[in-house]
């Protein structure tokens, strides 16, 4: 995608990765930007939005703070109810 358009994304079905990109850029957030607040480094932040399921809960909590989502924005319930 070029920058510059967007794209409609439906966050109930997106992966973490996806919804946490989401809230950056409604953030209006840069990489750079982003990793120098939150402490941490651009190659991190990209594969948290790529695949987090391999980082700490830490790191996402401590990007959450710039993104200002509700927590069941970020963790929608699951649509079986588990």
């Amino acid at each position: 995608i070029k920058r510059g358009y967007s794209v409609q994304v439906n966050l109930e079905r997106a992966s973490l990765g996806t919804r946490l990109r989401v809230f950056r850029k409604r953030a209006r957030l840069s990489l750079p930007l982003l990793a120098q607040r939150a402490g941490t480094s651009v190659n991190t932040i990209r594969r948290i939005e790529a695949d987090p399921r391999s980082v700490k809960l830490e790191i996402v909590g401590r990007l959450l703070k710039f993104y200002g989502p509700r927590i069941g924005e970020v963790f929608p319930p699951s649509p079986m109810g588990h």
